[in-house]
C-alpha cells in the first residue's frame, strides 16, 4: 500500500466511512438480493486461483452493470454526472473512459508497485477535482474514502462474479485465497488498508450493510444509467445489439439493484443468462491464457510507455 500525505480516515461512525460490520458475523448476500447467484459447477477442490486469474476478455462484458451499480449510490453518480474532468465523461469519451477504467484494473491486480504509485497519483489528480457544490442535490467528494470503498467493493464483486461463472463456483477456502490479493483495487486509490475488510465473510457483512445505505437513486440517475442499459448514448445502434447488451447488463445486477433501476427480470430471462456463460466458459477454457489476459497486458503496457514520456495516465 502506498503512504497518503492524508489525515488519517474518520471513525465508522462518520458518513462516508465503512460500516461498523462484525469480522465474525457470516451472511448471506444471494439470499439477500445483493449478489447474483452463479450458477456454474463446483469447482473440484484441488483448483485453486488468484485475483489475477480473474483477468480474462469475458469479464469486460461485466463492466457496463458495474458502472450501473456504482452510480446507483446517489453521491458517485452526482460526481460523474456534474465532474469538471470533461476529458473523462462517460457519455462524450466513452472509449478513453472505458481505457482509463481497464487501465486501473490492470495496474490494481497485476501492476507493480511503482505502476500502482504512478497510477494512484494520476487519478487522485483527476479525483481532486471533483466536489459538489451549492447547487449539488447532494454532497460528494471524489477524495472521500467511504465512496472510494464502495466503487472498489463493487469492482470486487465483479471479478468474482465473472470468475467463477467462467471457472466454477468457489468454497470458501478457494474464495478466501482468491480474496486475499484483493485489497489494491481499494487501496490503489485512497482506501487505507484497515478499511478494506480483512476477509471474504468480513467483505459479505460489509458489502449487505453499505447496499443498504447506498443504494438511494433519484430519477435523474436512473435516466443517465438508462442511456448506458439502454446503449442509448452511442447513437443509432442495431435493436438486437441493444436488447443484448440490455440483458447482460441486467443479468449481472443483483436482484436489488434491478429493483432499484426499475428493470424487470424473469425465470426465462435467467435460464437464457446462466446458459449464455455456460456456453461462454466452454469456450473460453480453449483460449490460451495469454492471449485472454491480452487487453491487460496491453494497457499495462500502454500506461508503462506514457510514464516513460511523460504523458498523461489519465
Amino acid at each position: 500500500m502506498t503512504t497518503s500525505a492524508e489525515p488519517k480516515a474518520p471513525s465508522p461512525a462518520v458518513a462516508g466511512t465503512a460500516p461498523s460490520s462484525s469480522p465474525e458475523r457470516v451472511v448471506d448476500p444471494v439470499a439477500g438480493g445483493y449478489r447474483i447467484a452463479i450458477a456454474a459447477p463446483q469447482r473440484p477442490a484441488h483448483v485453486l486461483t488468484t485475483m489475477a486469474d480473474s483477468m480474462d476478455i469475458p469479464s469486460l462484458a461485466e463492466g457496463a452493470a458495474n458502472v450501473v451499480m456504482q452510480l446507483l449510490n446517489r453521491p458517485v453518480a452526482y460526481g460523474v454526472m456534474e465532474s469538471p474532468v470533461e476529458s473523462g465523461a462517460l457519455y462524450k469519451h466513452p472509449i478513453k473512459r472505458t481505457r482509463t477504467t481497464i487501465s486501473y484494473l490492470s495496474v490494481a491486480i497485476l501492476g507493480t508497485p511503482t505502476d500502482k504509485e504512478r497510477y494512484r497519483e494520476a487519478v487522485n489528480t483527476a479525483h481532486r477535482q471533483v466536489r459538489s457544490t451549492a447547487a449539488s442535490p447532494v454532497k460528494y467528494n471524489a477524495m472521500d474514502r467511504g465512496l472510494q470503498l464502495w466503487v472498489a467493493m463493487c469492482l470486487y464483486v465483479g471479478f468474482e462474479d465473472t470468475h467463477q461463472l467462467l471457472r466454477g463456483r468457489m468454497d470458501r477456502e478457494q474464495r478466501a485465497l482468491f480474496y486475499r490479493d484483493s485489497a489494491p483495487l481499494g487501496t490503489t486509490l485512497q482506501v487505507p488498508a484497515e478499511l478494506w475488510p480483512a476477509t471474504p465473510e468480513e467483505f459479505d457483512a460489509t458489502w449487505i450493510e453499505l447496499c443498504e445505505q447506498k443504494i438511494t437513486p433519484d430519477e435523474t440517475t436512473r435516466a443517465y444509467l438508462r442511456q448506458l442499459v439502454d446503449f442509448t448514448f452511442v447513437g443509432n445502434l442495431p435493436t438486437p445489439l441493444k436488447a443484448f447488451n440490455r440483458f447482460l447488463t441486467a443479468g449481472f445486477l443483483a436482484p436489488r439493484f434491478r429493483e432499484a433501476m426499475e428493470i424487470a427480470w424473469t425465470a426465462r430471462d435467467q435460464r437464457r443468462f446462466d446458459t449464455f456463460w455456460r456456453v461462454v466458459a466452454f469456450g473460453n477454457g480453449f483460449v490460451p491464457l495469454a492471449l485472454r489476459r491480452l487487453p491487460y497486458r496491453l494497457l499495462l503496457a500502454d500506461l508503462r510507455l506514457r510514464a516513460k514520456f511523460g504523458r498523461r495516465l489519465v
